[in-house]
């Protein structure tokens, strides 16, 4: 009987610390997946910046285009 309740106590044990184990694992990735998020917002700040930046270029040299051919039409 006692090693039965031994047995069973040893079987509790090592489930618990199994979801102990687990437990920590799902924090890991969770802070890992918030670092990812944080990263991604960034870099999608960075993309959107250097967007605007070559909207503003091509906007530019579609007039500076147009300017030399009015140019070439006087010439």
């Amino acid at each position: 009987m006692k090693e039965e309740a031994l047995s069973r106590l040893n079987k509790l044990e090592e489930m618990k610390e199994r979801v102990e184990a687990r437990k920590l694992v799902i924090e890991r990735i969770k802070g890992q997946s918030k670092v990812a998020a944080e990263n991604s917002t960034k870099e999608e700040e960075r993309l959107s910046s250097e967007v605007r930046s070559l909207l503003v270029a091509g906007t530019a040299l579609s007039l500076a285009s147009k300017q030399l051919q009015v140019i070439e039409i006087y010439i």
